[in-house]
């Protein structure tokens, strides 16, 4: 009976917070954001314009566009953070010994990695990106595109022709994929631009694609990347992928 009370208890408090939560955000913003203590992902309506997602837009393009977003925002219930939590939102350790290992060491790698790109500003100063501080949304970039790679392969549309125009001609249904993904990412940026707040989790756009990328062995095969060339390199990250 006392167990029951808890638990009856436990669920009340979930639930205010959780209407606390939904109180507090603005579903208005343009965003998408994962929240670990109720094991949910949100992807605001006004993130929802045409160049993320459109019916008519050729499958490869909603993959790599909306269908990346959701799969990064899943990914956070799997990154440095989200691996603490179980699937009812507590802390608590759910890793074992072994798996923690494997996994701190890819984390350590995506850092290393991440640590190595570097831009230079207007005045011939070099800056480094903070591997630890962005870790978090790299790891859920790299994860995201295993994840949703995965399913645009496995959906018959990928084997479907492009329609033909002359942008996208010559393009492989997989190219394309690649192509709209790098699309949310580049802009035009001055390189001050480029050089991220030092307190911003996430990778200036530029090596958010280039991360990516070059840590990600079906890219280089989709475009023949000739190996230790910038998006090949000889030794790369295997993020949520087998060795």
């Amino acid at each position: 009976m006392v167990m029951l009370y808890l638990d009856v208890q436990e669920y009340i408090s979930k639930k205010r917070l959780e209407k606390r939560a939904d109180e507090q955000y603005d579903y208005t913003q343009v965003d998408a954001v994962f929240m670990p203590i109720f094991n949910r992902f949100v992807v605001d309506i006004a993130y929802l314009h045409q160049s993320v997602f459109d019916p008519d837009h050729v499958t490869a393009v909603n993959y790599a566009s909306l269908g990346h977003t959701i799969a990064h925002e899943i990914f956070h219930g799997f990154d440095s953070k989200g691996v603490k939590y179980n699937g009812d939102g507590h802390l608590m350790r759910v890793l074992s010994e072994q798996s923690e290992q494997s996994f701190n060491s890819m984390t350590q790698c995506v850092v290393d990695e991440y640590s190595r790109f570097n831009m230079t500003d207007s005045d011939g100063k070099a800056y480094n990106i903070d591997g630890r501080q962005t870790i978090l949304e790299n790891l859920s970039d790299l994860g995201g595109m295993a994840a949703v790679y995965d399913a645009f392969m496995n959906d018959p549309d990928s084997k479907k022709p492009i329609p033909w125009t002359p942008k996208l001609k010559g393009l492989t249904n997989e190219q394309l994929f690649f192509v709209s993904f790098a699309r949310l990412w580049c802009k035009a940026h001055t390189e001050d631009e480029f050089l991220q707040p030092f307190d911003d989790v996430h990778s200036p756009n530029r090596f958010r694609i280039l991360g990516v990328l070059r840590n990600f062995v079906p890219f280089r095969n989709a475009f023949k990347c000739p190996v230790n060339s910038e998006y090949a390199p000889e030794k790369h990250c295997n993020v949520y992928t087998p060795q």
